[in-house]
């Protein structure tokens, strides 16, 4: 076994783990398998639950850039995989054309209105008809409604050459942010 979570009612185990050459994730609710699936070539950084329904799968991947300073980078995503019928499934951000399917980090799950919402860093993206061009590298942080993997932008970045982490209180506004300078530090 690589990495495992427990739902947060307790009920539901999901776990990442390495069988037959193969890395797998599963998900047992009361001794049953609710879900048993590859998770192919990618590699497995964390697996967790966002609900009692909703389990979240991070994974990297090197992948190639071109036009960029380096020709290959290590990219995050997550997955969401929901144990509710009826509920999206996919990569967060996947409908959602001016952000590119990459997440830069996770800065919590709330409940909303009775809705699981996730926020995470992402890049935004200019959309121009059909096409799509990088901005820049800065991570927006953006709300995800679970359910729909519908997002929203909640915070912009950062200016160049600074970091920026965000604090989202319960219900769900950013509470504190701090913007470190990427040269000094401060």
């Amino acid at each position: 076994m690589e990495d495992a979570a427990i739902s947060p009612d307790g009920s539901s185990i999901a776990s990442v783990v390495h069988t037959n050459g193969a890395r797998r994730v599963f998900v047992i609710k009361d001794g049953k398998v609710l879900f048993n699936g590859a998770s192919g070539e990618t590699k497995v950084r964390a697996i967790e639950w966002a609900d009692n329904d909703t389990v979240l799968v991070t994974s990297s991947a090197t992948v190639p850039m071109f036009g960029f300073a380096a020709s290959k980078y290590e990219m995050s995503g997550t997955i969401i995989l929901p144990m509710r019928a009826g509920n999206e499934s996919g990569m967060v951000f996947s409908k959602s054309k001016g952000i590119a399917r990459t997440t830069r980090g996770r800065y919590g799950i709330r409940t909303i209105a009775g809705r699981t919402v996730g926020y995470f860093g992402g890049i935004a993206l200019e959309v121009d008809g059909f096409n799509t061009r990088w901005r820049h590298g800065r991570t927006t942080l953006y709300a995800v409604d679970m359910a729909s993997n519908r997002a929203r932008a909640v915070a912009q970045p950062a200016q160049e050459d600074h970091y920026r982490d965000w604090l989202i209180d319960r219900a769900g506004n950013v509470a504190v942010f701090l913007d470190v300078a990427e040269n000094s530090g401060v």
